[in-house]
């Protein structure tokens, strides 16, 4: 008998744990057919098609049920562009271990509900458009969430208030991602509590204020993300000292307000392979200490008001990618063993644009044989083009305008297949464009004004329209003609002759490049009726011809209804000889100049990425402006030989 009620009741007891089980996973099942009723959108069918009431819920896409009680542990939904907002009731999965909403498109406020999952270690919404402001007691001592939170990522959403100081008790987080939100307020003080924390994302928010202390001497830390903030203050000069930050790989702190010396403890960090430090106000020298950091590969310090040299040890460090310290008031002369001794093997972007540096480019540069991109202008740099950077096979963009270089470009360019940008302007070159320059198939970008460069413009420069979107050999010493090899499909937007001594006509094959903006051959001699041929260019904004040899009266079509010039905002035809009346219908149909409004978002529109200048007359003043706005409008057809009424 009692063998028997003994029998009973551990059935009656497995029945029971069934019944119960069978319960919970029932009450799993509704909670997510909830969510998915709060599904709007469902683009590839994902969820309409398989959680469904006669399935089980276990074999869900998405759904991971645990083997023993048969709960749902883990819910993946990401991926999946799936919109809509997330009910309350999502919080009842309680055996919940990972939830990933991440990469789609729900909307609306985060239940609270979710911050009471007693099991959960993984939270993770990244890339939605959810918003409100997170509980303040989301992590406090009473909260579920704080006894195994290990991930928490909501970064690229719309949440604003504060971030909860509560934060800092969720004491197993790992990893935390708030960036690209709206945050506001102070840095918790708390998150430096958090000693088992590795990453760190808190940018692209609107903090203010300084960063705790307590955060650099969290020891297992290995990204720091706080850019694009509005934080200030200092940075600890103990920053890297007595071994706090052993695992630090990327800190990065771009486009804040910090201010006062960059810290020389910083050299101590040594395992950091980035530094950004990019968009502050530090000053003084650069840390000699960053010269002992072996694994930096990425090194960003542009944008603040560093001064005195580089130290030459930096140009040590053998892993180095990227160096980038463009617009600050750094001085002196690069090592003249800059690339020598395979001192650099991975070196591919070096910006020193905007600088007080002087002497001559270390010719050792052309050993620097993974260089894609050289940005020294802005300097004050002498001597010459060194011809040894024909060595860079992979180079791609030299940009060396603005310095004192003079002597010839060297015909070792040419060699440099890769080559996409070429900006030499405004420095005291001489001598003529080398015909190897022909050789550049992957040429978008040819700037070489304000030079004295001579001789003729080589005409394969008209064949290279198919590619080069900007060509400008204004301000030098070019004679004889234009080339007149523009063929079908030319690409090229901006074309800028203007200041040299060229001569013959116009080239009519310029109106194969459809795309043209900016056409300027002013001050040459170029002898030439007007080239109404252009009026039907769809994009022609700016069109210069003055001081010249144009002449005739400019003829009109008067049969024709297609509105001239239908883009353009300057016309200067002045300083020419042209006759007979007034030019009525283009005066009467510059629908660009009398409909003018700023547009920042108008489509194709140079302007808005590219700083064109030019020279125009008022009032018998002749002014140069350094960028034309998409709101200027000139018209000068002065010093001619216009007769007749004024339209």
């Amino acid at each position: 008998m009692g063998t028997f009620n003994y029998q009973f009741s551990a059935v009656a007891l497995l029945l029971l744990i069934i019944a119960e089980s069978s319960s919970n996973i029932n009450h799993d099942k509704s909670s997510l057919l909830t969510l998915k009723s709060h599904i709007t959108s469902d683009p590839y069918n994902l969820l309409t098609n398989n959680w469904t009431i006669e399935t089980s819920v276990c074999s869900w896409i998405g759904v991971t049920c645990h083997y023993g009680n048969n709960r749902v542990i883990k819910l993946d939904i990401s991926h999946m562009g799936l919109q809509g907002t997330i009910p309350p009731e999502i919080g009842n999965l309680s055996s919940l271990v990972s939830l990933n909403m991440s990469e789609n498109l729900f909307h609306g406020l985060l239940p609270t509900s979710i911050f009471n999952m007693s099991s959960l270690q993984v939270l993770s919404f990244k890339n939605n458009s959810l918003s409100g402001s997170l509980p303040k007691d989301m992590c406090s001592g009473h909260s579920n969430l704080s006894r195994w939170l290990r991930v928490f990522r909501l970064s690229y959403n719309k949440f604003d208030g504060e971030i909860p100081s509560s934060l800092g008790q969720c004491s197993h987080l790992e990893y935390i991602s708030l960036a690209h939100n709206n945050f506001v307020g102070n840095m918790p003080g708390g998150i430096g509590n958090l000693s088992s924390l590795v990453t760190l994302f808190m940018y692209e928010n609107l903090l203010h204020g300084p960063v705790p202390t307590s955060i650099f001497n969290i020891s297992s830390l290995q990204v720091v993300s706080f850019s694009n903030n509005s934080l200030s203050g200092n940075l600890p000069l103990d920053l890297c000292s007595h071994n706090t930050l052993p695992k630090l790989r990327k800190l990065y702190l771009a486009y804040n307000k910090f201010d006062g010396e960059t810290p020389s403890s910083l050299g101590q960090c040594s395992q950091l392979e980035l530094i950004d430090l990019s968009g502050n106000g530090f000053l003084g020298n650069v840390p000699d200490g960053i010269g002992n950091l072996s694994s930096l590969v990425n090194l960003y310090m542009s944008d603040n008001f560093l001064h005195g040299p580089i130290p030459t040890s930096i140009f040590n460090i053998s892993s180095l990618q990227i160096v980038t310290f463009w617009n600050n008031s750094l001085s002196g002369n690069l090592p003249v063993d800059l690339c020598s001794h395979n001192t650099l093997p991975k070196l591919k972007r070096l910006y020193l644009t905007f600088n007080n540096f002087d002497g001559e480019i270390p010719s050792s540069l052309g050993q620097c044989s993974q260089l894609e991109w050289i940005s020294i202008s802005d300097n004050g740099f002498v001597g010459n083009v060194p011809s040894e950077i024909g060595n860079l096979s992979s180079l791609m963009r030299i940009f060396m305008y603005n310095n004192l270089l003079h002597g010839p470009i060297p015909s070792t360019i040419g060699n440099l297949s890769e080559l996409s940008y070429l900006d030499l302007h405004s420095n005291k070159l001489r001598g003529e464009i080398p015909p190897s320059l022909c050789n550049l198939r992957s040429l978008k970008y040819l700037h070489l004004s304000h030079n004295s460069l001579e001789g003729s413009i080589p005409h394969c420069l008209g064949n290279f329209s198919r590619f080069l979107l900007l060509l400008h050999l204004k301000e030098n010493l070019f004679h004889g003609l234009i080339p007149t090899t523009f063929t079908e499909g030319c690409l090229l937007k901006s074309f800028n002759l203007n200041g040299n001594k060229l001569e013959g006509a116009l080239p009519k094959s310029l109106v194969h490049c459809r795309n043209l903006q900016v056409l300027d051959v002013g001050n040459n001699e170029i002898e030439d009726t007007f080239p109404i041929w252009m009026e039907n260019l769809p994009f022609l904004r700016v069109l210069v011809l003055r001081s010249n040899r144009f002449n005739g009266t400019i003829l009109l079509d008067s049969n024709t209804t297609t509105v001239p010039f239908p883009s353009l905002q300057v016309f200067d035809i002045s300083h020419n000889e042209f006759t007979d009346s007034l030019p009525a219908r283009y005066l009467e149909n510059f629908v660009s100049m009398i409909n003018v409004k700023e547009n920042k978002a108008e489509q194709g529109n140079w302007f808005l990425y590219y700083q064109e200048s030019m020279e125009f007359v008022l009032k018998g003043v002749e002014l140069s402006i350094a960028r034309i706005l998409i709101t200027f409008t000139t018209i000068d057809m002065s010093d001619n030989r216009f007769s007749g009424a004024i339209p």
